[in-house]
């Protein structure tokens, strides 16, 4: 069997790692270069208490990066991309869906299920949850729990599927405990209460599990917030297995580990949406729909959307660029100095290496030439893109956020995961005009 895990972070590099234990097929699809780059260096190492395993699987940037280096589709895609990205993500993995692909989310919030549905047909969509829990130590190293962690799956009809019989088998097999669940829907919604009573207000607070659970308001709030789910769920004719609100926070406080922080934590952390939408914030869109009022987690959503427009406002800090320069890798650098500057009348700005042979030049227009007299190209090649930027540092971390990582021996240099390089300047002084992305293209 084929397996892709699509957004393969902490969690989704645990699971692809566990199944790369019992099948010889298993590829993580990661945005981030330095995560991506490790696996495939050095191998996946997971440390579960006390234990560290390594283990050797496939990662790529892309879903079409996988299909560049295998010729068929995937026979299972677990979804794992954070649940704003949901439906770009299977847009952009259509080069590894085939005709019999099955797709699987076990995504926190609820909805994503109708995003898989939508792109597939719900009869190739599988629902599941899992307490599994993962952290990202450095790119390649993940620590985890997995030993008494379930993971329940299903159809989104109920109904019995071989298929899904053959994943829990292999999962099983793997070590992880799944089951099948014939009313998957009731175990996606007993999770949710667990994320509504830690997600958004760990991600307000900035407290991870421990001393989360150790504040009475925070206790109390969070019981509440359970509460109105709980009357939605009622109010949807969903039979819930969790009784009392109070249950809901006891089995968070049961299943997190003392170092784990709430996924929505960390991905405010990292100055990038949440998934409010999708766990609190769907509480409240069901409840306008059922007639149910839900203030609580109405005011939870309220204060996480302003926790994401202040880290917004953070990336806009990172200041206005502009490209400064392009750097071209050409075989023959002296023709094309004679080019520049006879044919186009462009004079040379600055010379580095012998003037008869020298290794770069820069011409007065933003051109940069390197000389590269083994490039097989003679029409050149992007060596990177200088940009100059207001606020360097910040627009270096805002890019960490986004899995871009810094050249190990330019540090001002960042390594897009298209292969393109950006060379970020410091601005000397203010630069006036609207605010742009930082965006290049190879």
């Amino acid at each position: 069997m084929k397996i892709a895990v699509l957004g393969a972070g902490a969690l989704g590099s645990t699971i692809g790692a566990i199944l790369a234990s019992v099948c010889d097929d298993v590829w993580l699809i990661s945005r981030s270069y330095a995560h991506v780059t490790a696996v495939a260096k050095d191998g996946l190492i997971l440390t579960e208490g006390a234990n560290n395993y390594r283990m050797h699987l496939r990662a790529c940037l892309t879903p079409a990066a996988m299909a560049k280096l295998c010729t068929e589709a995937a026979d299972l895609i677990i979804v794992l991309v954070a649940s704003p990205d949901t439906e770009q993500a299977i847009i952009d993995a259509a080069p590894i869906i085939g005709p019999r692909t099955m797709l699987m989310t076990l995504q926190n919030g609820i909805g994503n299920d109708a995003v898989l549905a939508k792109a597939v047909g719900p009869e190739r969509v599988i629902l599941g949850k899992t307490f599994i829990s993962s952290v990202m130590k450095a790119p390649g190293h993940v620590l985890t729990c997995v030993r008494d962690r379930e993971t329940v799956i299903g159809r989104l009809d109920g109904k019995p599927d071989p298929f899904v019989a053959a994943i829990a088998g292999l999962f099983n097999q793997a070590g992880m405990q799944t089951m099948i669940s014939y009313n998957v829907i009731s175990v996606v919604w007993n999770k949710l209460l667990v994320s509504i009573a830690t997600g958004a207000l760990s991600a307000i607070t900035g407290l991870s599990s421990d001393p989360l659970f150790e504040v009475r308001e925070i206790e109390a709030t969070a019981m509440a917030a359970v509460a109105e789910a709980m009357a939605v769920a009622k109010a949807k004719h969903i039979r819930l297995s969790t009784p009392t609100p109070r249950d809901a926070w006891y089995r968070a406080a049961a299943k997190l580990s003392s170092d784990y922080k709430n996924l929505m934590l960390p991905s405010l952390e990292k100055i990038i949406f949440s998934e409010i939408d999708f766990i609190n914030g769907a509480i409240v869109s069901a409840g306008i729909r059922c007639g149910i009022p839900t203030p609580i987690n109405r005011t939870l959503v309220a204060c996480v959307k302003g926790i994401e427009k202040q880290r917004l406002q953070k990336i806009a800090s990172a200041g206005h660029g502009y490209v400064e320069h392009v750097a071209i890798h050409v075989a023959n650098i002296g023709w094309h100095i004679r080019f520049c500057n006879e044919v186009l009348g462009m004079p040379i700005r600055t010379v580095e290496g012998p003037s008869d042979a020298p290794q770069r030049i820069t011409i007065n227009g933003g051109l940069e030439l390197i000389s590269a007299p083994n490039h097989s190209n003679e029409k050149g090649c992007v060596a990177h893109i200088g940009i100059t930027i207001q606020n360097r540092k910040a627009a270096i971390a805002a890019a960490a956020a986004w899995g871009v990582a810094t050249d190990p021996l330019h540090k001002n240099t960042l390594k897009l995961p298209s292969g393109l390089n950006i060379e970020l300047s410091q601005a000397a002084h203010r630069i006036d005009g609207p605010i742009r992305a930082i965006e290049a293209h190879a």
